[in-house]
């Protein structure tokens, strides 16, 4: 997903939702502890994107953990 503005972010966090939702209908676990975020961008960022799953934050991977 690309973002270039806050309702990138919202839109994001919707879809983190969904893909929420779908797995408990499906009777699938997703472990948020277990999930790292990446982000790629030429720019430098002002501020960190923070991604939740479940009210939990998923951590960024760092260049050294992919």
């Amino acid at each position: 997903m690309k973002i270039t503005n806050s309702n990138g972010i919202d839109d994001l966090e919707t879809d983190l939702k969904r893909l929420g939702e779908w797995a408990v209908k499906d009777g699938r676990k997703i472990n948020p502890g277990k999930s790292k975020a990446v982000i790629f961008t030429k720019a430098r960022m002002k501020e960190r994107i923070r991604c939740y799953f479940g009210g939990q934050l998923i951590t960024e991977a760092s260049s050294l953990n992919i």
